[in-house]
């Protein structure tokens, strides 16, 4: 709601802006200027920069366009307060002890998974949008725009 209710109010805005800046044509007007009565530069540069904002702000808002594409944020908030849950509760006062491991004094670590296992597991990790596995195939149009009609 809160959204909609920001584009609507610069809409809103700009269309009473528009009505409110015309001028008025009399001979003895104090702001009486050629250039403003037929092209409102101001009014313009204040436009397109109002818009541009607010283009900005709405792709801020949603940067991958559709909810379907966005951060699975419930995901990360629930991981994050149940482990930080997790260390205040449970850890109070308990300092692990520090044992060596099996990669200890190895100095190249290769990892423990194969990658075909990784990409298996790549979906469940809930960072993953709904596009981030679109497989794109191009295709070349040649004499696409070309004047033989024949």
């Amino acid at each position: 709601m809160y959204p909609q209710l920001i584009v609507l109010a610069v809409h809103t805005y700009f269309l009473v802006g528009a009505i409110a800046r015309q001028f008025i044509i009399s001979e003895n007007a104090k702001n009486k200027s050629t250039l403003d009565m037929y092209l409102p530069v101001m009014t313009i540069i204040q436009f397109v920069f109002y818009m541009g904002w607010l283009k900005v702000a709405e792709a801020m808002l949603n940067p991958f366009g559709e909810d379907d594409d966005d951060f699975e944020c419930n995901f990360l908030l629930d991981k994050n307060l149940s482990v930080g849950i997790t260390i205040v509760d449970d850890g109070c006062n308990k300092i692990p002890a520090l044992l060596k491991d099996v990669f200890w004094s190895e100095t190249q670590i290769e990892p423990l998974y194969s990658a075909e296992s990784a990409r298996g597991e790549y979906r469940l990790s809930g960072l993953t949008g709904s596009t981030a596995n679109i497989q794109y195939e191009f295709c070349f149009l040649l004499n696409l725009f070309t004047n033989d009609f024949s």
